[in-house]
Parts: C-alpha cells; sequence; structure tokens
C-alpha cells in the first residue's frame, strides 16, 4: 500500500478543517492509499501564494524527504483559487511522478503508469479558471456590500470604546463616553497621557488598566469628532466631543511632540524590562536636576536604579556570556542541548502522528456505534489536551534552539555605547530584564537566567570608586556600616575593606 499525505485549507480562522480530513481519510481507502500525516494551513487561497504558507511548505519538504507520491486534497480549490499557482503546482508535481487526488471530481492527475492524464489538465485548467473568477467575483461583492453597508452608516464591527454595537451601526456608550470627554479635557488641561491612563485605571474606567497608547489612540481618532474613516470615504456618525475639542487636541499634541522632541533619549531596554510587581519599569530622565534612572510604572515600592550603571551592568554580562560561548566546551554543550532538543521535537511529533490516529480510531469507533458518546467524548478531550502540551512544548523547544544557535552565531564581543546600536543588539539574544528590590535578573533567550546585585545611593557611588581604581577583576565589596563607630573609626574601616577586597 503506497503511501500519501493529506492537504487541507480553509480561509478563516473560524472554518474548520475536520470535515476535509475525514472525507479524505475515507477516500484513501477507495484509493488504496495509507495516510502518513496531514497537513493544514488556515489562509486565503485567492490573496496569498504558496511562500505564504507554512504547512503547505513543510509538506512539500516532507514528501521530498520520506519519497512519498501521493497526495489528497478535498477540490481543486484547496491548492489554490488561482490558475496559474494551480498549473504550476500540478505541473511540477507531474514531473516527479507525484499523483495529486482531487476528492470533489475523483481525479487523479497521473496514470496507473505514471503518465499525465490529459484529461484532467485539461479540466484542471477549466476549474481553476472558474474558481479563479468565482473568487474574484465573491472578492468584489463583498466589498461592494462592505462598502454600500458602511455609507448606509452600518459594517461596524463595535471595537472602539465610548460606543456600542446597535443592528450593525455604532451608537454612543454614555457612560464610557462621560471618560472619553475626560481624556479629552485633561489633556487641554496639560496632562499627559500617560497620566490620563493612570486616572482611568484608578477609576475603573471599563473595567481595565489604561496604558497612554490607548489613550492616545482615543485623543487622535477623528471618529468621536462624528467623523468616521472606511477604506477612502468619510462617514457621518454621532460625536461625543465638537469638532472643536477634537481640533484643539490635535494643535496641543503636536505642538507637544515638537517640544519633547529635541529631548528624546532612546531606551535601549524598551518592552524588556519589568518590575518583580510585574509592573514596567518606566526611563525618567530630567536634565535641569540630573534625574536619570529607571523606576516602576506602578510605584509599588521597589526603589528606582540609576539607568547609566543599570545600561553598564547589563552590557558588561551580555559580553560575559558571548564571551562564554566561544569556549569549546561549553559550544559542545550548547550543540548538545540543541541535538536533544530536537531528538524530543521528532519524538513528539510521532506522538502527535500517533494521537491523530487514535483519535481517527475513536471517531471509527463512535460512528459505528461501538462506544458511547460520553466515552468517545472523554477520549477526544484526553487526546486534543495531550495534543495541545505537545504543540506548546514543541513551540518552546523550536524557539529556545533558535535562541541558542543566535547566540552562538552572535559575532559581538563588546556591546556598543551608542544606544540605538545595542538596542539592536540585544534584540535577537535578550528575553526581559527583572529589577527587584536587591537584585536585578536578566532573562537571556534559550538560556538560564543570570543576576547582579544592585547597588544604589552611596554604595552604588563607592562601587564605581571601587572600578575606577581596581577595575572590574577584583570583586567590590560594599561598605560595612556599624552604628555607633564615629566618622574616623568609620573611614579606616572603609580603607581597610577597600585595600583588602574578596
Amino acid at each position: 500500500m503506497e503511501k500519501a499525505v493529506i492537504y487541507v485549507r480553509v480561509s478563516t480562522l473560524d472554518q474548520n478543517t475536520d470535515r476535509q480530513i475525514f472525507d479524505l481519510t475515507n477516500y484513501s481507502k477507495q484509493l488504496n492509499l495509507k495516510i502518513d500525516k496531514v497537513f493544514s494551513d488556515t489562509i486565503s487561497g485567492f490573496k496569498k501564494g504558496f511562500d505564504d504558507r507554512e504547512q503547505f511548505n513543510l509538506m512539500l519538504e516532507y514528501i521530498n524527504k520520506n519519497q512519498i507520491k501521493n497526495i489528497l486534497v478535498s477540490e481543486l480549490s484547496r491548492i489554490s483559487r488561482q490558475y496559474i499557482h494551480t498549473v504550476n503546482f500540478i505541473h511540477n508535481c507531474s514531473e516527479k511522478l507525484i499523483n495529486i487526488h482531487i476528492q470533489k471530481e475523483n481525479l487523479s492527475t497521473l496514470n496507473k503508469d505514471g503518465t499525465t492524464n490529459g484529461m484532467v489538465q485539461m479540466m484542471v485548467g477549466l476549474l481553476s479558471s472558474i474558481s479563479s473568477q468565482e473568487s474574484a467575483t465573491l472578492s468584489y461583492r463583498i466589498k461592494s456590500g462592505k462598502r454600500s453597508e458602511a455609507l448606509k452608516g452600518n459594517s461596524y464591527h463595535g471595537q472602539l470604546y465610548g460606543y456600542d454595537k446597535i443592528d450593525g451601526r455604532p451608537v454612543i456608550n454614555q457612560e464610557e463616553a462621560i471618560f472619553v470627554r475626560k481624556m479629552y479635557e485633561m489633556l487641554l488641561q496639560g496632562f499627559g497621557c500617560r497620566k490620563i491612563a493612570t486616572y482611568l485605571t484608578e477609576a475603573k474606567a471599563g473595567q481595565k488598566v489604561w496604558s497612554s497608547a490607548t489613550v492616545h489612540s482615543i485623543v487622535t481618532n477623528p471618529f468621536f469628532k462624528g467623523k468616521r474613516r472606511f477604506k477612502d470615504i468619510i462617514i457621518d456618525v454621532d460625536a461625543i466631543v465638537s469638532e472643536q475639542v477634537f481640533n484643539e487636541a490635535q494643535t496641543f499634541i503636536k505642538s507637544r511632540f515638537r517640544f519633547v522632541s529635541d529631548s528624546k533619549h532612546t531606551n535601549p531596554f524598551a518592552s524588556f524590562i519589568f518590575c518583580e510587581c510585574g509592573a514596567t519599569f518606566l526611563q525618567t530622565i530630567i536634565k535641569k536636576n540630573r534625574t536619570d534612572l529607571y523606576k516602576c510604572s506602578a510605584s509599588c515600592g521597589v526603589k528606582s536604579i540609576n539607568r547609566p550603571y543599570l545600561i553598564d551592568e547589563i552590557k558588561s554580562l551580555l559580553e560575559t556570556n558571548a564571551k562564554l560561548t566561544k569556549d569549546k566546551e561549553v559550544r559542545a554543550n550548547f550543540n548538545f542541548k540543541i541535538k536533544l532538543n530536537k531528538a524530543t521535537l521528532l519524538k513528539n511529533e510521532n506522538r502527535l502522528l500517533l494521537l491523530e490516529k487514535m483519535s481517527q480510531k475513536n471517531y471509527d469507533l463512535y460512528t459505528s456505534e461501538k462506544i458511547k458518546e460520553s466515552q468517545f467524548d472523554k477520549a477526544l478531550l484526553r487526546y486534543e489536551d495531550e495534543e495541545l502540551k505537545l504543540n506548546q512544548m514543541n513551540t518552546k523547544l523550536i524557539e529556545t534552539n533558535k535562541a541558542i544557535t543566535n547566540s552562538l552565531q552572535n559575532e559581538i564581543l563588546h556591546y556598543s555605547d551608542n544606544l540605538e546600536i545595542l538596542k539592536n543588539q540585544i534584540l535577537p539574544i535578550l528575553d526581559k530584564i527583572v529589577i527587584g528590590e536587591k537584585h536585578c535578573t536578566v532573562h537571556m533567550k534559550g538560556f538560564s537566567m543570570m543576576y547582579f546585585y544592585i547597588y544604589r545611593g552611596h554604595e552604588l557611588q563607592s562601587y564605581r570608586n571601587h572600578l575606577k581604581k581596581h577595575g572590574s577583576n577584583v570583586a567590590f565589596k560594599p561598605s560595612l556600616k556599624i552604628e555607633g563607630l564615629d566618622e574616623d573609626t568609620q573611614m579606616l574601616l572603609d580603607n581597610y575593606l577597600d585595600l583588602n577586597p574578596y
């Protein structure tokens, strides 16, 4: 019995591939073929080419690697809805003696002796042309229908704060509208988006945590002044704020942007740095009072940390790690870990194939009334739960291998003092930075976490003096403060510790 693969495709996430798989599995029995693997894509067959289909390309690799000569599809449009793509694919498969079996039309592209089925080629051209024309017509009708509905005030998706969706139309939510007007009011009083977001969160507006980006998107959206944009047309809707208030807000935002643009400072750890409480650690720079630090956005009590100090320490940690990856023994261990992960991936893939067969057997037993519905549901739930866990594990293993490979291939030994360059350098290897009261933990992609002790205030100054005097090769020991010592004795103790570091 020859091996075959199944390829199924749906256009949207709310469509299900189970019917296609079930029908093609039964169809394979009629053709005396054994299903080896199933590949499934969720992507439009009209707008996207083959390069955008992950599972389709994995299928091609798989059949080439395993010498599989049969592909089953439910209908021609599952390959593509574009004529040229379909014809080229069938031609390439025919040259490699790969037979494509199309269930709906009960066609095979090759005869039993391996020659091209001329009738199929003619029908393929006709069917593909019809399919392509149907898709183009359907696409035009959908777009035209949406535009027509939008002009009538309909075709609203109901995802904008301040409005509800009623019968397809945007209708002002009066409770939410109060907070929308408050945003514009506070903005024109001089409050920034971050402070407005804090106010909204504390006021429990919408029962969610607000971000400055969300506030900014609302105070710059002309929808709230009654002008809804749909593609290239403007549609009048009920306004929450007047056009005058909206325009004043835009003028204020533009003037504020011009004011702060010259003093902008690159944040190399943007989207990477967090407080141990889970909140973001914000970069705060105020030149006139020499403030240059990171602090918790939730003000949870974890102390702020000196910004230049943090940048230098993390750069040093990354450089140490970069040198470590050049060590032969370390590289050997990393390569072994990659192989181990690949072996686990292969094991998981085999298990997934087995689960697929077990699920099919479970379905066959149920449809033949050999097991009860409760037994079928229980088994199905167990299979799906294991499948989800295996897929999650595989995703993590793939990400880990990619991160380790990036680190092994990383040629950077010294990280730039230019923060824009540094930001790009750390992107492939850094996962996150967590600031605590005493320690900073740096999570590297594919590695265990690393950490260092955080110095603040007097300790930070002593640490910097130590680096100037001894460099980083000599360990720093913070000053020992003992209550009751006079100033001279404390100085003698500090000098002794400085001369006798450990």
